[in-house]
């Protein structure tokens, strides 16, 4: 999924992160691994650190069903050349071209299918964690997350949220953190929320008027 390692992309000062594992922890803990260790991992908890462009590029392989790129700056969509029959050259129509596939997630579709309909309700469900981020029109999929760090009882908290959208056709992974935040629901989602109306160019309700509507749930025909 990309963690563990730089994305590569044209950016100065980007880091790896940390993918932990036994051999890891025996380097920086002077001790193996335990089901502990386990436990938290699974939950993205214990000694994992990631970057947002991570969570971006597994972010888009989730969306895609599992294809894995690396993440590049472009100024600018290209435009293809479209030769005639008597050879003249004519600019086409601007395009994102596909980049490079790094990895395939080694997913079954059953289990992909689970984790996007959770990340459905994150944002589209009334109880979603995520509900703040809701834009009238556009179904979203989005997971939050709450990280402490510092020492205990400070109350230090990095706050997150990746989603993509629209949910059936997916067109944009987005990614929002903050290092210091209530919790990635109620400090991200309003954030994340301006920034994809911004993206598909959706009016927000005004202060005072009603929130938009959730979508209902994906039926068993939707398109993964």
């Amino acid at each position: 999924m990309g963690l563990g390692r730089k994305s590569t992309i044209e950016l100065t000062g980007e880091t790896a992160g940390i993918l932990p594992s036994d051999a890891w922890k025996r380097v920086a803990m002077h001790e193996g691994w335990r089901a502990g260790d386990t436990c938290n991992f699974s939950i993205g908890q214990g000694a994992l650190a990631v970057t947002p462009m991570q969570m971006a590029v597994m972010t888009a392989a989730v969306a895609n069903g599992g294809r894995v790129f690396r993440p590049r700056l472009i100024l600018q969509p290209a435009r293809d050349t479209a030769t005639s029959k008597g050879g003249s050259g004519a600019e086409g129509d601007a395009q994102f071209r596909e980049g490079e596939q790094m990895n395939s997630i080694k997913l079954s579709e059953p289990t992909l299918k689970v984790v996007r309909a959770g990340m459905f309700d994150v944002v589209q469900s009334p109880t979603g964690t995520g509900k703040r981020a809701l834009v009238p029109g556009i179904e979203i999929a989005a997971k939050t997350g709450t990280a402490e760090f510092g020492r205990k009882g400070e109350g230090n908290k990095r706050v997150w949220m990746v989603a993509y959208a629209p949910f059936n056709k997916p067109q944009y992974a987005a990614v929002v953190t903050l290092e210091r935040g209530e919790s990635g629901g109620r400090t991200v989602a309003p954030r994340m929320q301006k920034l994809l109306a911004g993206i598909f160019n959706v009016s927000l309700p005004a202060p005072g008027e009603p929130a938009p509507a959730p979508a209902p749930a994906p039926s068993d025909e939707v398109i993964w």
